[in-house]
């Protein structure tokens, strides 16, 4: 089940408006440095592993 669900009967998804709550709640207690390095280990980590995985391929 994802948790962004998009339900047509009802346009405002009371957990998608939390998880937007959350997040943004985050964003303003977390301070900026913190924040930043989290998103980029969040994004290099499958980077890097996909390079992992294709020098390992090249290897073979």
């Amino acid at each position: 089940m994802p948790i962004f669900q998009w339900n047509p009967v009802f346009p405002v998804n009371p957990t998608l408006l939390k998880a937007i709550g959350d997040i943004l709640a985050v964003h303003l207690i977390v301070p900026d440095m913190v924040k930043i390095s989290a998103l980029l280990v969040v994004y290099m980590l499958p980077i890097l592993n996909a390079g992992r995985q294709h020098i390992k391929s090249k290897d073979t």
